[in-house]
This record gives C-alpha cells, sequence and structure tokens, in this order.
C-alpha cells in the first residue's frame, strides 16, 4: 500500500495530536484533583481525534477502513458528541454533578447507529461494500438529520443554562472573575459558528457534490474546534465548592425566580414587612461594624453564615430590601467606598487601581464594570482631572 502525502492530511492529523496531548493531560488532572469536567472534557477531545483519523488515512491513501471495514461506524461518532458537550458543561457549573441512568437516552442515536453497522458487517465484507456504494451517500441521511435535531436541541438546552447560571453567580458570587460565565458564553459562540459552517458545507454537498478535497473546510473547522476546546478547557478555573443546581430547591427565593425548563416558579415571600425591614436593618449595622464587603472572596453563603441564617432568607432581604442582587449590592458599597477615598487628601498618594484593590477589588475588570454600572461613567470620565485606572 503506497502513502501519498498530503497537505490536506496534516489538517486531521493536527486534530488527533491536539487532543491526545490535552486529553491525556486532562485524563491525568481530573483524576488527582477529581475533575469531572476534565474527564468528560478528555472523552469529547478523544472523540474529536477518532472522527478525523478516517479522513487523516483516507488522504494518506490508506483506504484499509473502506477496502476491509467498510461496515464499521466511524462516521457515528459525530452522533455521541452533542451530548457529551452538553455534559462537560453540566459538570462544569456544578461540581457534584452525576450522570444519571436516564441521560443515557441521548447516546440511543449513536448506539442505534452502530447496531445498524455492525448488523452490515456480520454480512460480510463484499455485502458491506456494496451496501456502502450503493448508499452513494457520505453519511445516512437520516443520520443526518438527527444529528442536526440533537445539536440544535442540545444547544438550545446550553444557552439555557448558561442564562441560568449567569443569574445564579450574580446572586451568590461578588467577585465574578473566579466563577465567570463569560467562557460559557464565548463558548456558545464558538460552538455555534462551527456547528452553522460544517452545516452550510453539509447541505450545499447534497446539491453540489463535492469531491473529497473539497470537504477539508468541514475538518479545519473541527480542528480550530478542538484547539479551541482544549486550550481554553485545561486553563478553565476550577472551583471546588461550586454547586449550581439545575432545578428549583424549595425554599431558595432565588432559585424560584430563575426560569427553568418547567417555567418560572414565582418567588416565595419569606419575610412579612416589619421582619424584611429588621433584617436589612441588621445587615446595614453589620456593614458599619465589620465592612465584609472589603474581602474579595466574599460570597452569598459567607455572608449568611456569618448572620446566623441561611441564603434564601439573605438573598431575599438583599433583593427586596436593597432592591439589587448581591454582586451588585456588594459591588456598589466597594464603589461608594472608593468615591469616598478618591476625594480623601489622605489617599492622594494612592493610584485608583490601588484604591480599587484596598476596596475589596481584585481586578481592574471587575471595578471598572461595577464603578459604570453603580455611577453611569467610567472612572477616568467619573474622576476627570484626576488619574485614572489606566
Amino acid at each position: 500500500m503506497d502513502i501519498t502525502l498530503s497537505i490536506y492530511a496534516l489538517i486531521p492529523f493536527l486534530t488527533i495530536l491536539q487532543a491526545s496531548v490535552f486529553g491525556s493531560l486532562l485524563v491525568y488532572r481530573g483524576w488527582k484533583e477529581e475533575r469531572k469536567s476534565d474527564l468528560w472534557l478528555a472523552l469529547l477531545l478523544m472523540l474529536m481525534a477518532l472522527s478525523s483519523v478516517p479522513f487523516m488515512l483516507g488522504w494518506l491513501g490508506i483506504d484499509f477502513l473502506w477496502e476491509k471495514l467498510t461496515f464499521l461506524p466511524w462516521d457515528g461518532y459525530e452522533l455521541a458528541i452533542p451530548p457529551v458537550i452538553y455534559f462537560f458543561l453540566l459538570s462544569l457549573t456544578n461540581v457534584s454533578y452525576r450522570f444519571e441512568r436516564k441521560n443515557l437516552i441521548y447516546f440511543l442515536p449513536y448506539c442505534i447507529y452502530v447496531i445498524y453497522h455492525l448488523l452490515i458487517g456480520i454480512q460480510g465484507n463484499p455485502f458491506a461494500k456494496e451496501w456502502w456504494h450503493s448508499k452513494d451517500v457520505y453519511i445516512n441521511p437520516v443520520f443526518d438529520l438527527i444529528l442536526l435535531i440533537m445539536q440544535i436541541y442540545l444547544l438550545i438546552k446550553s444557552v439555557r443554562l448558561y442564562l441560568t447560571y449567569r443569574k445564579w453567580v450574580e446572586a451568590r458570587y461578588a467577585d465574578l472573575e473566579k466563577v465567570s460565565f463569560t467562557w460559557f458564553r464565548n463558548y456558545l459562540y464558538v460552538l455555534t459558528v462551527v456547528v452553522t459552517v460544517q452545516w452550510i458545507f453539509r447541505i450545499t454537498d447534497y446539491f453540489l457534490d463535492y469531491n473529497y478535497a473539497e470537504m477539508w473546510w468541514i475538518y479545519l473547522t473541527n480542528t480550530f474546534f478542538t484547539y479551541y476546546l482544549s486550550i481554553s478547557g485545561y486553563s478553565q478555573g476550577f472551583i471546588p465548592n461550586l454547586v449550581f443546581p439545575r432545578e428549583p430547591v424549595p425554599g431558595d427565593e432565588i432559585m424560584e425566580k430563575i426560569s427553568f425548563e418547567e417555567g418560572t416558579a414565582p418567588a416565595k415571600a419569606l419575610l412579612n414587612n416589619e421582619e424584611l425591614e429588621a433584617w436589612k436593618l441588621k445587615v446595614e449595622k453589620l456593614i458599619e461594624k465589620e465592612a465584609f464587603y472589603l474581602n474579595p472572596d466574599i460570597s452569598l453563603p459567607d455572608l449568611a453564615e456569618k448572620m446566623n441564617t441561611n441564603t434564601s432568607v439573605l438573598s431575599y432581604v438583599i433583593n427586596k430590601g436593597f432592591n439589587k442582587n448581591f454582586n451588585d449590592f456588594i459591588n456598589e458599597l466597594r464603589v461608594n467606598l472608593c468615591i469616598q477615598k478618591m476625594k480623601n487628601p489622605a489617599f492622594s498618594h494612592y493610584t485608583l487601581l490601588g484604591i480599587a484593590f484596598s476596596c475589596g477589588f481584585n481586578s481592574k475588570t471587575t471595578f471598572n464594570r461595577a464603578f459604570k454600572k453603580t455611577t453611569g461613567k467610567n472612572p477616568k470620565e467619573y474622576f476627570s482631572g484626576t488619574e485614572s485606572c489606566d
């Protein structure tokens, strides 16, 4: 068998190489540090690598998959990729997430695809080759349609997961850098673009009948997606106690407000007006006494424990009593303190960023964003004539 060197073979080879290296690193870290999200991402990269193997061999002129193992379901890995992506996102936002038996249904199309091809294989290689050529299509249109439906459905579920997670972290954390939802949003953007580009080529292929080489754009998007997934996924921060519940928690005012798959549950009035005012006064007194907002890592559970109550009650007090979520509540206190210090001659030797750090912020980006949200202006505009946070 002669091997033909082709520049096109480099594309799937890079996918396989990147997926293999980072997949191994993720498995090791996931096992050592008990990161379930790393294991899901490693599985995802493995599927990306396996789906690229036939195309690399094809461009190298190694055709034993078509000649000897025609029946193998080497195209079917694409059917397993969408659910693995979704479960990867679930495990990232909830370190205690466990895969449930009922979720096996997401992998049913892939299992059917495998069984279908194995049934062809047991008929013998001559029958399998005749079956392959008689189809005259790259992927069975039925499974193509199933793949499209799965991608759209799970993409919608991922977007809803993102929107819910975003509300949840804003209601519980003052510092969103560590539990940032920016990576989640960017990931959904990249996923949407990749899927759209691939389907443009798939659909036009039905009408224009691309040859093997003309389909290299699809494999290039796979390579790009693999690199993005592996690098961004491996560098993504890990919060050991991050547990985002996907379903409403009874008595949890925040979760009752958030829209889930079943709909939006009404917020439960946990306190009457007198109790609300009393709790609001307790919070204000604690602000004067301890200035807890100066702690860069303060969170709603931390403050609730300090006040000998639960997150449901404290969340209700902040939302109803101060008309803010926890993130805005804490950062507004920090911004107001920054303004006071900037106007105080005793702090004239400080930079604005130095003052921001002394007030509980731990990043320039978070400070600028919070300042603009609180005052309507960025720090440079607000403190015209003074040093800006540059």
